[in-house]
């Protein structure tokens, strides 16, 4: 388990960046959807993402947002990755410069067993436990143990993922890593370092 990679997504406090760069966590996610409690103001997004860091990885997170948004926001934030939440096909997520990943949900069976051919240019996969099309950070859980998915790239699983349960899900599905939210909050889009390091040093001691 020491091996699983973690993200911890909807960073938008400068002191909790500080901590994911300094422990070396292996990707930090910023949340760019206004609807959603964690969206992140461009000038802290800024801010961070000027940080000094080791090998983190900075992803912004979009949902069905137009394409000058997503433009404007990966020329003004130092991001790496782009991760797209929503309905967005192949030929979208492939025209912005920037490897990327594609979240799906574990309720799309067939998209699950096929996702290299829907999205041949992804870096990576996310299977969440959100509705397709909706955003994700909601702290449900998926239980299928017999879940399936199929693909050459990296995939991470998220979904209600917290310190209690990360043992069990890494077991059950050996993912490439996890993609942690609402599981390191101590109130709703409030991450918490405390909860970070538990769920770190949980997955590192197993």
């Amino acid at each position: 388990m020491k091996d699983t990679k973690i993200k911890i997504c909807g960073v938008n406090d400068i002191d909790i960046a500080k901590y994911i760069y300094n422990i070396n966590l292996d990707y930090l996610g910023l949340v760019f959807c206004t609807n959603s409690v964690r969206n992140i103001e461009i000038d802290i997004a800024k801010d961070i993402c000027s940080l000094e860091r080791k090998e983190t990885k900075n992803v912004a997170l979009f949902m069905d947002s137009e394409k000058n948004f997503i433009k404007n926001i990966i020329k003004e934030v130092n991001v790496d990755i782009i991760q797209f939440h929503g309905m967005e096909k192949d030929s979208f997520c492939s025209q912005f410069d920037k490897p990327f990943i594609k979240a799906v949900s574990y309720q799309n069976k067939e998209l699950l067993l096929n996702l290299d051919q829907h999205y041949p240019n992804a870096y990576a996969f996310i299977v969440d436990s959100h509705q397709e099309g909706e955003m994700g950070g909601t702290g449900t859980t998926f239980q299928e143990k017999n879940l399936s998915f199929s693909s050459k790239k990296p995939i991470l699983v998220a979904g209600g993922i917290n310190s209690t349960n990360v043992i069990n899900v890494v077991k059950t599905y050996n993912p490439y890593g996890i993609d942690v939210s609402s599981g390191v909050e101590s109130s709703k889009g409030i991450k918490s370092i405390k909860l970070i390091k538990e769920l770190v040093e949980i997955i590192k001691n197993e």
